[in-house]
């Protein structure tokens, strides 16, 4: 069974942290998703880079992950603190598996 792993996308989102983490994991041959936090899968990353996610964060938190791709940005510890949803699923993966 492949390893599953979810990289969560948003707005302002710093690109080379989620693109280039992806594509390492996909060449690698690992089930990525990239999950958007916004109600769109289209979102600018902070470097005005354009992404397409595979799904949103709404479709798939209640789904099973491997591992978690958290990339930074300008205001990421604001947007995770407005985005409950993100810190409990990542409270969820750390009592399960006992990393972070």
């Amino acid at each position: 069974m492949a390893i599953k792993i979810l990289a969560i996308g948003y707005h302002e989102a710093e690109e080379t942290e989620l693109i280039l983490t992806v594509d390492v994991l996909r060449r690698a041959e690992f089930d990525v998703t990239i999950a958007c936090l916004d109600n769109d899968l289209v979102f600018v990353c902070d470097r005005k880079t354009t992404i397409k996610a595979d799904k949103l964060f709404k479709d798939v938190e209640n789904e099973m992950f491997d591992a978690v791709v958290l990339p930074g940005g300008p205001e990421k510890k604001e947007f995770f603190k407005n985005h409950a949803e993100v810190s409990f699923s990542c409270l969820i993966f750390v009592e399960l598996f006992g990393v972070f």
